[in-house]
């Protein structure tokens, strides 16, 4: 099974309308309504990996109810970001499929994000997460 058809699985089963929008600035956005349905736009310019990347990481918000709420002042907009990014790497790129990659020596950065299909940038959060990658 791709990455796209899992992430389709959970977009269909959580019904997550997506559309595709002029949104240049961030590249996509999700928005819940009061009665509990989640859109995600999607900026019409990005790369197939881009796409990918911004998709899942709008789901991840949907998923996890992870959204700014302006009246609370208890919302922490890098934590709600942070748990959807995580959510997003769980669910495009699982940690054994990580070293499965590593086992067939795939190990620069580009090369993963070729392999996976996701942004470079992308792959260096993945790695960092799962404790593969430390900056310098």
């Amino acid at each position: 099974m791709t990455k796209n058809k899992k992430l389709e699985e959970v977009i269909a089963q959580k019904r997550i309308k997506l559309f595709e929008f002029s949104c240049p600035k961030s590249g996509s956005l999700s928005i819940e309504t009061a009665t509990g349905d989640c859109y995600v736009a999607i900026d019409t310019n990005l790369t197939p990996e881009q796409e990918l990347v911004c998709t899942a990481h709008e789901v991840g918000h949907c998923v996890l109810g992870a959204f700014y709420n302006r009246h609370s002042p208890f919302n922490v907009v890098s934590k709600l970001e942070s748990r959807a990014n995580h959510w997003a790497i769980n669910a495009l790129i699982p940690e054994n499929e990580l070293v499965k990659a590593f086992e067939r020596a795939i190990t620069e950065i580009w090369e993963l994000a070729e392999f996976f299909g996701v942004t470079e940038n992308f792959m260096i959060q993945v790695c960092i997460y799962y404790g593969y990658y430390h900056k310098a």
